[in-house]
């Protein structure tokens, strides 16, 4: 008699562990579904204007570095080289100094 109590008692461990484990799961996908859902549209952010200057001026510069050939031509390549504005290319790195330099 006292073998089956203790069948019965390790085999309501084992479906309390089970159960246990199968909460955590979920609740570990519920947390990551809640986090990935996509915001509403009503709860668009705005950008400052600093930030959508400097976006718009950024993505001129990289749309001017993308615009070369699909040419493999040597003629071709050197001129997509000469033609690329490489000048500002560390402009970035001196406003971050600058303004951790400001404070």
């Amino acid at each position: 008699m006292e073998e089956t109590t203790t069948n019965n008692q390790n085999s309501e461990n084992d479906s309390n562990r089970w159960s246990w484990i199968i909460t955590g799961v979920v609740i570990v996908v519920a947390a990551v579904a809640f986090y990935a859902w996509p915001k509403s549209e009503g709860e668009v952010t705005t950008e400052s204007p600093a930030n959508a200057v400097a976006e718009e001026v950024a993505d001129e510069y990289t749309a001017s570095l993308e615009a070369v050939t699909s040419s493999d031509e040597v003629t071709d390549i050197e001129k997509d080289l000469n033609d690329t504005n490489l000048n500002d290319l560390d402009k970035a790195v001196s406003d971050v100094e600058a303004e951790v330099n400001a404070e």
